[in-house]
């Protein structure tokens, strides 16, 4: 049964490559909560339970998402484990044969509530984790117990959900407070069995400025002129290591955008939000990308026909097309899969070597890893 949903799978991808007339992969902030408050994050400011939809509106979001084409949701935030039902949420797109993905600070979480999500069909994580020093990564999440408990977490994880058939991902914002350190990160994710995604950091200008809720203004992670000057040799060594084999998500498109982002400010791919990817926030609303407006509810009896109509693809490329433009992954990456040879390529070798059991160190020898 499990290869027959691969290969289904695997066969809407291709289409959607082939074509890119469908959606591939979905946002959905489930809860915009958070049990911390990460110096360049603003997301947590915004968090209001009672705009949070139930299971049963959640779970005709999973239809249509199914009949629109999806392969890949992320169930994000906020801090997805704020919720108390998470893994029922998980149940639900599992059970519609959809790839589901939960993006986690990996904070407060106990063993009972892994072995939960693992339990309802959960397959793949990503955790937040930004520095080999306790000090530093206790400093960016404001807890000063961030890196013991993050990592106990990200062990756990590797044990307790499918040794094989998944890819764990440890998704690392770069920024001055690590950037030197990149090479030994890359390399302490694939000792704990985890795939890396590097995503350079995003701030904003004025501290007053809320426009995108997800970032703050936070001078002191931004690089510095001197700083700038190490980007280079830092990001031919992370394509020269991918290129060697090491177990980095990120594409080297991506990559290489991220070497020339840092130095212009600029990401150079036109975005397919709203073509390739959508987004749903906590309260079930469509928008293209985390940064665009409420469309339409994903409730509504004509939210496929909306979706698949010209006149949305027309009004979605223009927004996109207006956007200035952001650094996240999620979106741009996605774009670098699809749209370039190499992103593709590097993809899909991944995801054919998924078949090896993976290893992953004990929590006393990650320990050993930590730095002050």
């Amino acid at each position: 049964m499990q290869a027959v949903e691969s290969v289904r799978k695997y066969g809407r991808i291709l289409r959607a490559a082939t074509l890119r007339d469908q959606p591939v992969y979905a946002h959905f902030g489930i809860t915009h909560r958070c049990d911390i408050t990460c110096r360049m994050c603003g997301i947590w400011r915004f968090g209001n339970e009672d705009e949070e939809m139930g299971l049963p509106e959640i779970a005709r979001i999973a239809d249509v998402m199914r009949e629109l084409g999806v392969v890949q949701v992320s169930i994000g935030g906020g801090e997805p484990f704020t919720r108390r039902d998470l893994a029922e949420v998980v149940h639900l797109f599992r059970s519609r044969e959809l790839n589901v993905r939960v993006l986690t600070n990996a904070m407060n979480i106990t063993e009972e509530r892994i072995r939960e999500v693992a339990d309802a069909g959960l397959e793949a994580i990503s955790v937040s984790f930004d520095t080999l020093s306790r000090k530093r990564f206790g400093w960016i999440c404001m807890d000063p117990d961030a890196w013991e408990k993050v990592v106990r977490n990200m062990i756990l994880f590797a044990e307790l959900l499918p040794k094989t058939g998944n890819i764990l991902v440890m998704n690392t914002v770069v920024s001055k407070e690590n950037l030197l350190e990149l090479p030994d990160l890359v390399r302490f994710a694939g000792d704990l069995g985890y795939h890396h995604s590097l995503i350079p950091v995003e701030l904003a200008e004025d501290p007053h400025d809320r426009a995108n809720k997800f970032i703050t203004h936070q001078p002191k992670m931004a690089l510095s002129e001197e700083e700038r000057l190490e980007v280079d040799a830092v990001y031919d060594k992370l394509i020269q290591m991918k290129k060697e084999g090491a177990s980095i998500l990120s594409t080297t498109p991506y990559l290489m955008a991220s070497r020339a982002y840092f130095k212009t400010g600029v990401f150079p791919l036109p975005c397919d939000a709203g073509r390739l990817y959508f987004s749903v926030n906590p309260g079930g609303m469509m928008t293209i990308c985390h940064r665009g407006y409420d469309r339409k509810s994903m409730l509504d009896a004509d939210i496929i026909d909306y979706f698949r109509s010209s006149a949305f693809q027309d009004d979605a490329k223009a927004e996109a097309d207006a956007c200035s433009g952001c650094v996240r992954p999620c979106w741009i990456d996605t774009g670098f899969m699809f749209k370039t040879w190499m992103g593709f390529v590097e993809t899909s070798r991944i995801n054919l070597n998924l078949r090896r059991e993976r290893t992953t160190l004990s929590y006393e020898e990650a320990l050993a890893r930590a730095r002050p």
